[in-house]
């Protein structure tokens, strides 16, 4: 996460956490045995807390972590597919940006005259052949000392170029 600067590098614990929450669940399981041999009843007991306890939690949490009435990126995608002039080259950066675009792109058809570009993956060669595959009617160059993105603009100058680099930003095309 340091050398890298991600935002996501939490995800790597995960395998962590599962781990702890298995050895927790054998601790707390060997505890149950333990106390029902002194209390017969007092693993359903325990077993009754501890189901109503996540229950409880699972009520609790839901409301912050539902997505049903957030439509921001609905919003975003909206803008920009609106606002957009006809054929442009829309550079894009992070990923919350690339995505939600490619969604109404790809997914619900919208605006085939645009070209989506992440500026990140331009470098790859990989990411140049496939925008070249995409999009048959767009110049990739070869490359060139120039920056891409000003690469990809100056091999394309009959398309107006439209950058944008959060879904808070507004579009701002050239």
């Amino acid at each position: 996460a340091i050398q890298y600067e991600v935002i996501d590098s939490y995800v790597y614990l995960l395998p962590t956490f599962l781990a702890f929450s298995v050895w927790t669940g054998l601790g707390v399981g060997q505890a149950i045995h333990t106390l029902s041999r002194h209390l017969p009843h007092a693993s359903r007991a325990l077993g009754a807390v501890a189901v109503a306890y996540v229950m409880l939690l699972g009520v609790w949490h839901a409301p912050r972590v539902s997505a049903a009435r957030d439509f921001r990126a609905e919003q975003f995608g909206r803008y920009v597919m609106t606002e957009a002039p006809p054929r442009a080259l829309v550079f894009t950066h992070t990923d919350a940006v690339v995505l939600g675009l490619r969604y109404f792109h790809y997914a619900l058809h919208e605006r085939p005259d645009l070209v989506l570009i992440a500026n990140d993956l331009l470098p790859f060669d990989w990411y140049r052949s496939n925008l070249s595959h995409t999009y048959r009617d767009l110049v990739v160059p070869a490359p060139s000392t120039d920056p891409w993105l000003l690469a990809v603009r100056a091999a394309n100058p009959d398309r107006p170029a439209c950058y944008i680099y959060s879904t808070a930003d507004l579009l701002n095309c050239h």
